[in-house]
């Protein structure tokens, strides 16, 4: 991977400005830098090392050279309802792009650990971090960084994890070249984007929903949260757990942890 054949293979998107980085501490860190320099909508920083990735509540992301795609995408309103808090959709953007680019382009049967992880066979290969400017009660920009385990190497030893992890190479079965993989992501997210705010988009993230319809445990910091059958996502996307007495709990972004009921195993959403 490097900047011209990036450019080239990315040219037929309606994306802003591109930057590659050979390596770069965070590529969220750097989009959110060019994105309050003024950087377009839908630019993009690429890297092929990143050497201070992280994902949710700070939590490393590991991303040695040549064995990933890290990329970050810079989002601002583009309608009026954009000053709604999309944060949740913006997750669920970014996962869901990618879980159809691996079913559709790659026959792979990805599915999405809400809200912002996606799995393959029970094991992450990719997730999504999103963070956001505001300006008071309205969101500025927005930057969406997706990082997929392409290769072998970008796993790290299982005893530095908390979910198991694995590499989209492992379950293809052949070479995954890293560029074609960016291309069709970026594709899907741009056209969901359009229409992040339709009934279309919730159904097609839910339809990719990990667990939906079996029973789930849902715990903040060791303490249940709602235990009962995992049933899909509300309208603004918080994630809907029937309890058995047929009660409905609404969850939304949080320091959360989702783990099927018959597991012990202890899933970091």
């Amino acid at each position: 991977m490097d900047a011209r054949t990036l450019k080239a293979a990315l040219a037929g998107l309606p994306l802003g400005e591109i930057h590659f980085l050979p390596r770069v501490g965070s590529t969220n860190d750097e989009a959110m830098r060019r994105a309050a320099d003024g950087a377009p909508h839908l630019s993009l920083v690429v890297a092929d090392e990143q050497t201070a990735g992280r994902g949710r509540a700070g939590r490393r992301w590991y991303t040695p050279a040549g064995t990933a795609l890290a990329v970050s995408v810079v989002v601002r309103p583009q309608t009026q309802a954009a000053g709604q808090d999309f944060s949740l959709r913006l997750s669920g953007l970014g996962a869901v792009s990618i879980a159809q680019a691996l079913r559709e382009a790659y026959g792979l049967p990805a599915a999405v650990k809400w809200p912002n992880d996606v799995l393959l066979e029970g094991r992450k290969v990719a997730g999504v971090l999103v963070e956001t400017a505001w300006v008071g009660a309205r969101w500025a920009y927005a930057v969406v960084g997706m990082g997929v385990n392409v290769r072998a190497g970008a796993v790290p030893q299982e005893a530095r994890l908390r979910f198991p992890a694995g590499d989209v190479e492992r379950f293809a079965g052949r070479s995954i070249a890293r560029t074609p993989l960016l291309y069709e992501v970026l594709r899907r997210f741009v056209d969901w984007l359009a229409r992040l705010d339709t009934p279309e988009f919730l159904h097609a993230w839910e339809n990719l929903l990990a667990y939906r319809r079996q029973a789930v445990i849902v715990e903040r910091d060791g303490t249940p949260l709602a235990t009962g059958i995992l049933q899909g996502l509300a309208e603004d996307g918080a994630l809907r757990v029937e309890k058995s007495d047929g009660s409905v709990d609404y969850l939304h972004l949080g320091e959360l942890s989702l783990r099927p009921a018959a597991e012990n195993r202890d899933e970091k959403v």
